[in-house]
């Protein structure tokens, strides 16, 4: 039984990632709160749906450029309407800082 229970638990952890795709608008932040380790120079995000420390692809649905991100925060909060919060680096990527915000989808990165 306890084998059993455990090869359930190897199993699970090498399971595929999801292919979710989510659209929505996003905007852009200068700050990191939690103590979490952030740099303007890097292309992170804050996400409630997808998972922390996972990489996903945002893609600009006006432009159809795309980034790679790393979410290393939770957020934005529900009421703001907002999809993903990505650092003012990453946001630079895919449109001006001028513009607040943008329509994107996000998808996690597969892996082959």
């Amino acid at each position: 039984m306890l084998c059993s229970i455990y090869f359930s638990a190897i199993l699970l952890c090498f399971q595929p990632t999801p292919i979710i795709c989510h659209t929505g608008i996003a905007s852009w932040y200068n700050y990191r709160i939690n103590g979490i380790e952030w740099s303007r120079k890097h292309d992170t995000a804050a996400s409630r749906t997808f998972k922390r420390y996972s990489t996903v692809i945002i893609r600009n649905l006006d432009t159809g450029k795309e980034i790679e991100a790393y979410i290393n925060d939770y957020g934005p909060e529900e009421w703001t309407g907002r999809e993903i919060d990505l650092s003012s680096h990453a946001f630079k990527e895919l449109a001006s800082l001028g513009k607040g915000l943008i329509n994107v989808s996000v998808r996690y990165k597969q892996y082959d």
